[in-house]
């Protein structure tokens, strides 16, 4: 009979849509349970697709939002929404942040990315790949230092040897 067909038709969407909810969930839970470091690498891993001299822009824009969501949610500073001078404006009005050692590494990167973002700059792959390292030895070296009021040490595993620049 139709109904039968009706209900078997509603029945398979229904799984369906149950399991896409649960892998939805369990994608963000697992999400959830990785350190700001570890978000950042994983998602600079991810803008190498990006890295050739054609998408150099695109590669600045996606790398520089990368490393200001991981500023934010590592240090919690306001980083997405200021412009690059405002931010490390910020940086040197908070001495006891811990960025302020590597500000200049960060001035650097965050500069070049923006004359490629803004001033239409053309970088060579070689220039792409250093940019890269730059923002990967960034996001370690300050992975590395945390203290026990930033977060749980217990909850921070160190960074294997294999994995340091």
């Amino acid at each position: 009979t139709p109904w039968a067909w009706v209900v078997a038709a509603a029945g398979v969407l229904i799984s369906i849509l149950a399991g896409m909810a649960a892998w939805r969930w369990l994608r963000r839970r697992r999400l959830a349970d990785l350190l700001p470091y570890q978000v950042a690498l994983r998602d600079l891993d991810h803008a190498r697709n990006l890295m050739n001299p054609e998408h150099a822009r695109e590669y600045c824009f996606a790398t520089s939002e990368i490393i200001r969501r991981y500023i934010e949610a590592r240090f919690h500073m306001r980083a997405p929404r200021l412009t690059t001078e405002e931010f490390l404006r910020e940086l040197v009005e908070l001495p006891e942040c811990m960025l302020a050692p590597r500000r200049e590494l960060l001035a650097q990167f965050l500069q070049h990315c923006d004359l490629a973002k803004f001033a239409g700059w053309r970088y060579q792959l070689p220039d792409l790949e250093d940019m890269h390292d730059s923002a990967v030895q960034f996001v370690q070296q300050t992975a590395t230092n945390t203290s026990a009021a930033d977060e749980n040490p217990e909850a921070q595993p160190a960074l294997e040897p294999a994995t340091m620049a």
